[in-house]
C-alpha cells in the first residue's frame, strides 16, 4: 500500500478518484467493470502514480494566493498597502501593475494646491478656485480648449477620459494640463529673467533654471533661487 498526503493507494488495485469537500481526496475501490471509463474490477487495473492524483486535485481545487495572512481566489483583486499598485491573483502568484502618475508643476500655480485624489487614492491632483486669473509671477498663459469641454465633471481628450482635477497629457514641452471645471486647462511656468553675465543651470526635465553660474561675475560661484 502506498500512502501520501491525503492520498492512499493499494498496490495492484484500481482506485477511482472523486473530489471531496475538504483538502484531502477521497478514493473508492473499483468493485465492478466500467466499460465507459475503460476500467476493470480487481487487480487488472494498475495503480497510477501519485503526481497524477495531485494534478487532478489542483484542477479541481485551485490553490489561489496568500498575501499578508489572507487567502485570495484565482483571478481575485489583491489589495496592497501601495495605492498605485494594481495586483491580481494569477496562477498562485501576485501579478501587479504600477500606475505612473503624470508630472505636476513645480511650483504649483498660484491659487491652486495639490492633493491626493479621493477617488484614485494614488496620483496627486491640482485643485484650483472657482475663479482663475493669470499671475504674471508664475504663469505665462492659460489655455482653455473648447473642444475638450464636457457636460460631465470629467474631461475627454484624444479618446481618454480624465476625472475632475486630474493631470492630463500635455501637447507641448514645459506645459502642465489639468481637467478643471470640465475643461482642459494648461499652464506653463514663467521663468525669472536671466542674470546678466551669468549662465543658467537646469535640472533634468526642468523648464526654468534652478541656479546661475556666475563664476566670472564678481567672484560668485553660483546663485540659486527659491521657487
Amino acid at each position: 500500500m502506498v500512502s501520501g498526503t491525503g492520498i492512499v493507494m493499494a498496490s495492484n488495485t484500481g482506485w477511482l478518484v472523486t473530489p471531496s469537500i475538504g483538502p484531502a481526496l477521497s478514493c473508492q475501490l473499483i468493485t465492478s467493470n466500467n466499460p465507459a471509463l475503460g476500467l476493470k474490477a480487481g487487480p487488472q487495473f494498475k495503480t497510477l502514480p501519485a503526481f497524477f492524483f495531485f494534478s487532478i486535485y489542483l484542477s479541481i481545487h485551485r490553490i489561489g494566493c496568500r498575501y499578508e495572512g489572507r487567502r485570495y481566489q484565482e483571478g481575485a483583486i489583491v489589495s496592497t498597502s501601495e495605492p498605485c499598485l494594481q495586483c491580481r491573483c494569477v496562477e498562485a502568484s501576485l501579478r501587479c501593475r504600477l500606475r505612473v502618475c503624470p508630472r505636476t508643476p513645480n511650483p504649483t500655480p498660484a491659487e491652486c494646491r495639490l492633493q491626493i485624489s479621493p477617488v484614485q487614492e494614488c496620483c496627486s491632483e491640482i485643485v484650483c478656485g472657482e475663479s482663475r486669473h493669470d499671475n504674471e509671477n508664475s504663469l505665462r498663459r492659460i489655455d482653455i480648449e473648447p473642444d475638450d469641454v464636457t457636460e460631465e465633471d470629467g474631461c475627454l481628450f484624444e479618446g481618454v477620459r480624465y476625472g475632475a482635477g486630474s493631470a492630463m497629457m500635455a501637447t507641448r514641452r514645459c506645459e502642465y494640463c489639468y481637467c478643471i471645471l470640465g475643461a482642459r486647462r494648461c499652464v506653463s511656468p514663467k521663468c525669472l529673467l536671466p542674470l546678466p553675465g551669468c549662465t543658467p543651470l537646469y535640472a533634468p526635465h526642468s523648464c526654468c533654471p534652478v541656479a546661475y553660474n556666475c563664476t566670472h561675475n564678481q567672484g560668485k560661484t553660483r546663485s540659486s533661487f527659491d521657487w
